[in-house]
């Protein structure tokens, strides 16, 4: 009975983990495409750079996502995303050059989105 418990609270607090919002933010500009695949435990964005203070469209690539690695962060920059089929995609504005980390909802999973 007690692993029942301690099971049941571990699924609830992984479920509250990959719960996010989703944040967007952009200029009113054309947004530049990037794709995001999930690729031996990492976020491999293609291309790997973007510019600084230009709209930047992050699609994912939702098949390839399963657990907490659908919960998307790049928190210097407050966005959030919760990445299912049918709504795949998020579009911000980077605002200063540098990496940009991205993780899981849970610090699992990581990638590096480079901003000039």
């Amino acid at each position: 009975m007690k692993y029942a418990i301690i099971v049941g609270i571990m699924a609830l607090l992984v479920v509250a983990a990959c719960s996010t919002t989703e944040t967007s933010t952009t200029t009113g500009a054309t947004a530049n495409v990037v794709k995001v695949n999930f690729q031996n435990g990492e976020y491999v964005f293609t291309p790997s750079t973007v510019k600084a203070g230009e709209p930047v469209t992050l699609q994912f690539q939702a098949e390839e996502f399963r657990g907490c690695e659908r919960s998307f962060n790049i928190h210097a920059e407050g966005v959030k995303k919760v990445i299912q089929a049918g709504d795949s995609q998020v579009t911000f504005t980077p605002t200063k050059p540098g990496p940009l980390t991205a993780s899981c909802g849970m610090n699992m999973y990581f990638g590096t989105l480079n901003v000039e």
